[in-house]
């Protein structure tokens, strides 16, 4: 991920979770004054990925979080109440510690490092044992409006099962 910024980042994994459909990102979605919608983003959404590519990496993602990198860190507890999927990542030397995770209505993620990028954070450290806990965090308590519906899910026939969370 050298020289990728996380909002690119994010909206480069927020197509999984929407079926190949890439949004740019942006900063503002709606601006309400006194009660009344005075501006509120539309954005264009163009595919670029197939639902089936999606549904494979989101299965595959999933195990991150439930017995991959993330699992020893919390990440086993925070999949089997909701279903989220994500990608830790560690740079040689540690120098920088992130993850890339996403729900079916939010994608986060969380970057620990320092600017000039060649100080290691933390000896013996990774992405799943920095990153991972305050992405975890947050996704534990984003509001309510953020529901987390099902996640695609494909069994080793191809299939789609359903979230079991």
């Amino acid at each position: 991920t050298y020289g990728v910024r996380p909002v690119d980042l994010a909206a480069a994994y927020a197509i999984f979770p929407r079926g190949g459909f890439y949004t740019e990102p942006y900063l503002i979605r709606r601006v309400e004054i006194d009660g009344r919608t005075v501006f509120r983003r539309r954005p264009k959404s163009t595919r670029v990925l197939s639902t089936r590519t999606c549904n494979e990496i989101t299965t595959s993602l999933r195990e991150v979080v439930r017995v991959g990198t993330a699992s020893s860190y919390g990440g086993k507890q925070l999949a089997e109440s909701v279903p989220v999927a994500g990608k830790t990542g560690t740079s040689d030397e540690v120098c920088d510690a992130w993850f890339v995770g996403y729900s079916s209505t939010v994608t986060t993620v969380v970057w620990i490092g320092f600017s000039e990028g060649n100080r290691t954070i933390l000896e013996g450290e990774t992405g799943g044992s920095l990153a991972f806990p305050v992405w975890k965090g947050i996704m534990e308590n984003l509001p309510d409006e953020y529901d987390f519906e099902e996640l695609p899910e494909l069994n080793s026939d191809g299939k789609t099962l359903a979230f079991r969370g």
